[in-house]
């Protein structure tokens, strides 16, 4: 299957430029929630979590060429457990952050194990089913205790 995307490889001076936006993202992860304003941390909590979507959304269309229905459900991974770790542990949004990324990204790959094994529609279709039964599985009554 021929992919959506066309993938340009770039040379050195690419390199040397992702590697310095690479740097002066991880600069502003560690400089805005020790010196940024409540509405700075706020912005770029949004911002990060939005980037760590669309590049696990580059890395699946762009690069395999496989498309995934219930991408979704991995966001609604990472934004729930951010929430629950706010409002229940009190700790800062910008700090959950790894945490909720590390916990959708071991859902993924527990559900990419059996999905390995398709392709295409196929994968779509599971893919879809995880981002319809995603938002079932946070209704579910056992798991009031944590939420409430």
């Amino acid at each position: 299957m021929k992919s959506l995307f066309t993938i340009k490889s770039g040379g050195a001076a690419s390199w040397a430029m992702r590697l310095a936006v690479a740097a002066v993202l991880a600069a502003l992860m560690l400089w805005v929630p020790t010196r940024g304003s409540d509405s700075l941390i706020e912005v770029c909590t949004t911002a990060f979590t939005l980037m760590a979507a669309a590049l696990s959304l580059n890395l699946l269309l762009g690069y395999a060429g496989q498309i995934s229905l219930g991408h979704s459900a991995f966001f609604g991974i990472g934004t729930y457990t951010t929430a629950v770790m706010v409002t229940r542990w009190g700790w800062s949004p910008f700090h959950t952050l790894p945490v909720a990324f590390v916990l959708a990204f071991v859902v993924g790959v527990l559900v990419s194990l059996p999905a390995l094994r398709i392709k295409g529609v196929y994968l779509a279709l599971v893919t879809l089913a995880l981002g319809m039964v995603f938002p079932q599985f946070i209704k579910w009554k056992k798991l009031s205790w944590l939420t409430g």
